[in-house]
């Protein structure tokens, strides 16, 4: 066979081009494994964003708005840890210079003899907070009443009004004025737990509308004194009440500061009588609303439990107080309620 024909030449052109081709396959390969061994591991593309965060105002209060959607009452079982800060708004009533500490003095029965408070007619109910009416009181609420066991300092003697901020308003700093006129029973000049500052007002009941009586629930029992079995109570054994006339009194707990006004001052309903606070046992500034039905005449220098900064004196009256039974306590709102639907 000739060397010049097609037949010779076919093989050979072919073998050379696959010998061609299998050595740039392997080249190829060994690029690519020389590659892979010599090139840097790729680092994970990270995305770093920057948030702006607005600037903050530098501000001396510190509680949150959780922390005032559940502000507790004077009864929380212990202290707690509160911010040091002043009202956020400047709230200025008129006060006068607390008297003189006294010295302790022995105790004595509170004198229950007192002549009742001189009629003042009254045929409604006002709002204890100045710059809102009595239907937005229902939506201030943190804390209800909830009547304790006879005898016992559990539950919620009152009702709690908190909110963090509505409008141009803030709570703590906001004038409490009081719901009905009457005559000062107590106004205590030092921060004593739970109630911190508080103040207290007696009206007889015979100067308040009648529709009002009627929507007072309390339990029907007689006007006794009774020992708690569940509470560190002074003997109340020796106080002598005189229920022949009844009265209403009002405490309104927790103010920033001690009120201006003092025991056996005359107060007019819508009265500024101070200011919501935090004091006592509170974790965020709140108004506790207090109510009961008891004896008229009954005045208290102060009041206090659950601290070695409390008297004997002072847990004497709390005692009468809290769970005597002299002192027979409702919720306060059963007077709103009616008020809101009367009108």
């Amino acid at each position: 066979m000739k060397r010049d024909t097609p037949d010779f030449f076919s093989p050979l052109l072919l073998g050379i081009i696959s010998i061609f081709i299998k050595v740039f396959i392997l080249v190829m390969v060994v690029i690519g494994i020389i590659s892979g061994v010599t090139s840097p591991n790729p680092s994970p593309v990270t995305t770093q964003i920057t948030q702006i965060l607005p600037e903050v105002p530098v501000s001396t209060a510190t509680i949150s708005p959780q922390d005032a959607a559940i502000a507790n009452s004077e009864w929380s079982g212990a202290l707690t840890a509160k911010p040091s800060f002043q009202p956020v708004i400047p709230v200025i009533i008129p006060t006068l210079p607390p008297p003189p500490t006294s010295q302790p003095t022995a105790i004595v029965a509170p004198n229950n003899n007192n002549p009742a408070p001189t009629a003042i007619p009254t045929t409604a109910i006002g709002s204890p907070l100045e710059g809102f009416t009595i239907s937005d009181l229902q939506s201030l609420i943190t804390q209800e009443f909830k009547a304790p066991p006879p005898g016992e300092d559990s539950g919620h003697h009152g009702v709690d009004f908190a909110f963090w901020t509505l409008g141009d308003k803030h709570i703590l700093g906001t004038p409490i004025q009081a719901v009905f006129p009457g005559k000062v029973s107590m106004s205590d000049t030092q921060e004593k737990p739970p109630y911190g500052y508080s103040i207290m007002i007696e009206t007889p009941l015979n100067t308040i509308s009648g529709n009002l009586i009627q929507a007072i629930k309390i339990p029907t029992q007689p006007i006794v004194t009774t020992n708690s079995n569940k509470l560190n109570c002074p003997d109340l054994s020796k106080d002598v009440w005189n229920s022949s006339s009844k009265s209403l009194y009002t405490l309104y707990g927790h103010l920033v500061n001690a009120s201006s006004l003092k025991q056996g001052d005359t107060v007019q309903m819508g009265q500024v009588i101070g200011q919501v606070g935090n004091s006592g046992y509170s974790s965020a500034p709140h108004l506790h609303l207090e109510m009961r039905i008891g004896p008229s005449g009954a005045a208290f220098q102060n009041m206090g439990h659950y601290d070695p900064i409390t008297t004997e004196e002072d847990r004497h009256n709390y005692c009468n107080w809290r769970v005597s039974g002299v002192f027979q306590m409702f919720d306060p709102m059963d007077l709103y309620k009616v008020s809101m639907v009367t009108k």
